[in-house]
């Protein structure tokens, strides 16, 4: 009998230990979807989809829907709060899982008479938790894992404006460049001129020193709107996800505008944004803890039994267990109340959210119709009235009715006007972009 109990134990240790061997699990980079704004899918559902779509920025040219592909496959943001949300699903595994047992091995009066004399004693116990604890932490872990989801939506919306914002100003860099390229080449023709009408004699030579000041100046202009592009080019890659890339052209028009919908209307659609649903969420996750802080007050019950052998004597004993610690002075009291100061505070930041969203809706709302009538009214009246003053003035200019200095401030009109029409066309692009992020739909296909 002496030995009997040695293969069991050290069974039982090896048991135990082989639980704790680490295990080197590979793991998969999350995958996003592209396309259209949907919920997020769970990593195990989609798997790696990261390298299914891979665009070359270094050749071509590309448009909008290429561009937000690409920047939801490889954007820096969406790539880290991926893993984000994958931590919270391993969090939620683990909040569901059951306590380990307890295994306790003992010897006493053990001397240097060896094992001739102990008392050898074997106990296995196993937590047992009260008040449905494990069920709670684990429904109020996967409300969390819903809230990072959430979170990783709105991040989404976020970089798709971003994304939009970022094209449109290359689109409107693209736009200034050739203007500010036909600038130079009106002022060339205009100095040619100028220096026929100063050798005649019909001119002064001042006339034609402002028409190079002009050239010049014109030079500087279509630089700078070089300069702009490519600044503009690469905060669109940077964006995408590519730090050093740069293409050809982006594809796209600025001054595809239509009729903005009722105000009453995209209110309706912004309340369904993932902002306010997350504060939904955030509302249950914060009951769903509270339940489980209440739960606490009522201390977990550990059971356990054993077997004990005296060297001795040769008995056998055996024992059974039950531990519960008393709970008279700590009953959670703090983390209770804390709980319910979480959940008042998630109500009043739910209505927060919902007053902010419908605000920003009603400001960017403003800021796009301003700038639709302003699109407008250069596109349709503006404009062609100052492209016929700039011709009808270069005409007579060249017939001699007018001077130098009257037909550079009509260029220099003209010039402005079309800058300004670019300008608008910027804020009102920039403005879509914002108000499709907070109704997270396209107002293309509400006006389809």
């Amino acid at each position: 009998m002496k030995y009997i109990y040695y293969p069991l134990v050290c069974g039982i240790i090896l048991l135990s230990f082989s639980g704790c061997a680490h295990r080197r699990e590979s793991l998969k980079q999350p995958g996003l979807s592209a396309g259209k704004i949907e919920r997020y899918t769970s990593i195990a559902e989609t798997g790696n989809s990261s390298d299914s779509v891979d665009i070359d920025f270094a050749t071509g040219a590309i448009d909008l829907d290429q561009a937000l592909t690409v920047a939801l496959l490889h954007n820096p943001k969406l790539a880290v709060f991926a893993w984000e949300v994958r931590a919270s699903e391993a969090r939620a595994k683990q909040a569901g899982l059951i306590s380990n047992p307890e295994f306790e091995f003992e010897m006493d009066d053990v001397n240097d008479k060896g094992f001739d004399e102990v008392l050898t004693s074997i106990y296995l116990s196993q937590p047992i938790g009260l008040a449905g604890k494990r069920i709670k932490r684990s429904y109020a872990a996967n409300l969390s894992t819903n809230v990072a989801k959430l979170e990783f939506e709105i991040l989404r919306l976020e970089v798709f404006a971003e994304v939009k914002k970022a094209f449109a100003k290359v689109i409107a860099s693209q736009e200034k460049l050739g203007l500010s390229e036909e600038m130079v080449d009106l002022s060339m023709q205009t100095l040619a001129i100028v220096k026929q009408r100063v050798e005649a004699g019909r001119d002064s030579p001042i006339e034609e020193m402002n028409a190079q000041i002009a050239l010049a100046s014109a030079e500087m202009d279509k630089n700078r709107a070089k300069s702009d592009l490519v600044i503009a080019k690469t905060n669109l890659t940077t964006l995408c996800g590519f730090s050093n890339s740069q293409f050809e052209k982006a594809i796209g028009e600025l001054n595809d505008i239509a009729e903005i919908p009722e105000l009453n209307y995209l209110s309706e659609k912004a309340l369904h944004n993932p902002s306010v649903k997350l504060y939904s969420i955030s509302i249950d996750y914060s009951q769903k803890v509270l339940e489980f802080e209440k739960a606490l007050r009522f201390p977990d019950l550990s059971v356990g039994a054993g077997v004990a052998h005296s060297s001795i004597t040769r008995e056998i004993t055996y024992k059974v267990g039950l531990e519960i610690p008393v709970p008279l002075f700590d009953r959670n009291q703090g983390g209770v109340s804390e709980a319910k100061a979480n959940l008042e505070k998630a109500i009043r930041e739910r209505e927060e959210a919902e007053i902010a969203i419908t605000t920003e809706l009603s400001e960017t709302y403003q800021t796009m119709a301003i700038a639709f009538n302003e699109v407008i009214a250069l596109r349709d009246n503006i404009l062609p009235v100052a492209e016929v003053a700039f011709e009808g003035t270069g005409v007579g200019f060249r017939n001699g009715k007018y001077s130098y200095l009257e037909v550079l401030d009509a260029q220099r009109t003209l010039s402005e006007l079309k800058s300004q029409y670019v300008e608008t066309l910027i804020t009102y692009n920039y403005a879509k972009a914002d108000i499709e992020r907070l109704i997270t739909e396209s107002l293309d296909d509400i006006n389809e």
